[in-house]
């Protein structure tokens, strides 16, 4: 568990298989992750009613004293 005031923002994909890729990596490494989805909210989804495809924004948390190490990482996935 990562507490809030420790982590630093590592990625933001809308992407759900760059996202797994990415956990797969900081697991493998045993990097300390967090994942937030985040959702289309109900006003949004009226507004656009003809567009029927889901969009979930994946953002991946890391402690701040991984973060370096992360990006490093992942350099190759940008």
């Amino acid at each position: 568990m990562i507490p809030f005031w420790n982590r630093k923002e590592l990625l933001v994909t809308y992407d759900m298989e760059k996202q797994a890729k990415v956990r797969d990596r900081l697991n493998a490494e045993g990097i300390d992750y967090k994942v937030k989805v985040v959702t289309p909210d109900a006003s949004m989804r009226a507004r656009f009613a003809s567009y029927t495809i889901k969009q979930y924004e994946y953002k991946i948390y890391v402690n701040k004293k991984d973060y370096e190490a992360a990006r490093y990482l992942l350099s190759d996935l940008r």
